[in-house]
């Protein structure tokens, strides 16, 4: 039995121990069957874990209870993990710091049973205790800058546009149509400010629910609120980036410089040594939160900044290069792209917090060549959190993505420039070399074994496998609104690349114009041949053809195993599509995954498949997907039909 609501939370390095944060959803007056807990750990903390298993231990009955952990992520990859596990129809979005009050669970189900609208957002409150709390920080509370409304006891509503993931509550389905959490926010903070951005632009009606509220268990200190505005400085930066339209209510804390917010800190402080007064006190605490919140804004601007001149003349290419520990092959990358025959394109570098000297590398050549624009990570956020990152800073009409480790030909922008005329994108074939920069005889498209590569309108041609490769890439910068954030786990290169089919058409070059590199240290394609290479002695021969090493039967564990990976990969293929908006509309509630969990046989799926039988023929042949199809057995009186087809018309032909 599935639960009506989910709760989500997404947990920090904030003090509360897990027994009064998950035992306040023990203690709640609802029904234990009619919500689920799900908890998502940033931290992996083992004094965490053996606290939680403790308290499970001694609560052994009590709602449904998940745990996941996510060491090194932000809040929004935390709770976009929540989000792929969460069964309720209705999300509780719930902060780590909060205790929830008995009735809070309840109140958000009536709340919701009384507004049973798609829009319709519950807002809880969260309140900071009064007892051994100073007044700076009821007063930092009440104004509104903690959570972006203000928290009162006496409050009755919130502002239009309002939500945050402390204690909000949605129906599954808005937040699904919003898309994932965009996770270029790297703390636990404004992703929730951008979700409701998105949610708003949907229709979203906030309403304050008087009876779920919860308490703020969380002593405040100096320091620690130091870094939660430094924090949000810092991301205040980014999301100007991505909404460079949006009001910035926040300029007016900019207007002087950290420097002068240090200065009046120490008057304030020398104030209070000298006179006593308490209202020194509240002035020197003042100064250090926003100066914290300059510098944050201050360090992001040096890392997330524009070329210096906005009005100056756009590039026609924007190339994009994350990199990472790849100093080895660094240069020869740098070398041909400065090299390239189209001249007019930027070159944006971002060192995802490099161990080695990548950094230096990109410094030596933004010193030569003026078009590059370089900048560096404070913390390392993964290939797809850099891209996303890159891409939103790219100004040019068509942005090319470039490995640090491959090598361009000449006139690679110039040819995929001229074959994307009239397409949203275009790709090219690659050439495979070794470590040491030897061909190896293959191109990529021949390695993967694809004979046709896509091309043209249809976005379910790579609904199942990808053939489009990330660095052989050129789309319109346009494309970057529709497929960012990345979704899950599928390639983001794919994701593109169907964005492209459903928006104006993919095209092919033929022709290998870069030298793709294969060695130890790659991040992708790493079931691609490789040749053998070892330091200081000659390279072994490459194997005249490619072969199969035989695999041994599986047991019936690994074919279970199998199929399970098959289907869960087929329903979020399906999902995907139906998100994006990117097949019609009287599919996507066929292609609905709890839909298709949920029903043995699906008269609108078996239509599907007769209606686009080049999708599926191929897999159902090869056996490659036969279990992903039986979940809806019209897929094997497909089989038997087309089978009966193939048939006839061989008997038709003799």
């Amino acid at each position: 039995m599935r639960p009506l609501l989910s709760v989500v939370i997404a947990a920090n390095d904030h003090p509360p121990p897990p027994a009064r944060v998950i035992g306040g959803f023990f203690g709640q007056s609802a029904a234990a069957g009619d919500f689920e807990v799900i908890l998502v750990d940033a931290r992996d903390s083992p004094d965490f874990r053996r606290t939680l298993w403790e308290f499970q231990q001694r609560q052994p009955a009590g709602p449904a209870f998940a745990y996941e952990v996510a060491p090194g992520k932000g809040r929004a990859h935390c709770l976009n993990t929540g989000l792929k596990r969460a069964r309720g129809a209705l999300v509780l979005f719930f902060a780590d710091d909060f205790i929830a009050a008995p009735g809070l669970v309840a109140a958000h189900l009536a709340f919701h049973r009384d507004h049973p609208e798609p829009t319709a957002v519950g807002i809880g409150a969260g309140l900071l205790p009064r007892a051994n709390t100073q007044d700076i920080y009821l007063a930092h509370e009440a104004s509104g800058e903690l959570f972006g409304a203000p928290m009162r006891t006496d409050m009755t509503g919130v502002p239009a546009g309002f939500f945050y993931v402390a204690n909000s509550s949605a129906k599954k389905t808005l937040v699904d149509q919003c898309g994932p959490f965009d996770e270029s926010f790297p703390f636990f903070c404004w992703d929730d400010y951008e979700m409701g951005l998105r949610m708003a632009q949907q229709g979203m009606q906030p309403r304050y629910v008087p009876g779920a509220t919860a308490e703020h268990d969380h002593a405040l200190t100096l320091p620690e609120r130091c870094r939660s505005l430094w924090e949000l400085g810092y991301s205040a930066r980014i999301h100007e980036l991505k909404y460079p339209q949006d009001p910035r209510s926040w300029n007016a804390r900019l207007r002087d410089p950290a420097l002068v917010w240090r200065w009046r800190a120490l008057r304030s402080r020398l104030q209070l040594a000298l006179t006593g007064n308490p209202e020194h006190l509240r002035g020197y605490e003042e100064a250090r939160l926003r100066g914290s919140f300059v510098q944050g804004h201050a360090a992001a601007r040096a890392q997330y900044c524009l070329p210096a001149d906005p009005g100056a003349r756009l590039p026609r290419i924007s190339v994009v290069l994350p990199a990472y520990n790849g100093a080895r092959y660094l240069r020869a990358q740098l070398d041909s792209i400065l090299a390239q025959t189209c001249g007019d394109f930027e070159l944006i570098a971002v060192d995802d917090a490099s161990s080695d000297g990548s950094y230096a590398i990109l410094e030596e050549y933004a010193r030569r060549d003026g078009r590059i624009v370089l900048s560096r990570n404070l913390r390392n956020l993964g290939l797809l959190g850099n891209l996303a990152a890159l891409f939103r800073r790219a100004r040019a009409p068509w942005i090319a993505v470039s490995d640090q480790d491959d090598v361009w030909h000449p006139r690679k922008l110039e040819k995929l420039l001229a074959c994307a005329q009239g397409k949203a994108a275009a790709y090219c074939n690659s050439e495979l070399i070794d470590a040491r920069g030897e061909r190896l005889g293959l191109t990529i498209m021949e390695a993967i074994g694809v004979a046709t590569p896509a091309s043209g309108r249809d976005p379910l041609l790579l609904l199942w496998d990808n053939c489009v490769s990330g660095h052989a890439m050129l789309f319109r910068r346009e494309l970057c609104a529709g497929f960012l954030p990345f979704w899950g786990d599928m390639p983001y290169d794919q994701q593109i690349a169907i964005h492209a089919l459903a928006g104006g058409g993919l095209a092919y070059c033929p022709e290998a114009l870069i030298q793709h590199r294969l060695h130890d240290s790659n991040l992708c394609n790493h079931s691609l041949p490789r040749r053998p290479v070892h330091d200081g002695k000659p390279h072994a021969p490459a194997p005249p053809k490619l072969t199969v090493p035989k695999v041994r039967r599986r047991g019936p564990a690994e074919k279970l195993r199998r199929r399970s990976v098959h289907r869960r990969k087929l329903a979020d293929r399906f999902t995907y599509f139906a998100h994006k908006r990117l097949i019609p509309p009287h599919w996507r509630q066929v292609l609905d995954s709890d839909r298709i969990d949920r029903k043995w046989f699906d008269a609108g799926m078996f239509a599907l498949v007769l209606r686009h039988p080049g999708l599926f023929t191929e897999h159902v042949q090869h056996r490659r997907l036969r279990v992903a199809f039986k979940f809806a057995r019209g897929a094997a009186w497909y089989r038997t039909v087309h089978a009966w087809r193939q048939w006839l018309a061989l008997v038709t032909r003799a």
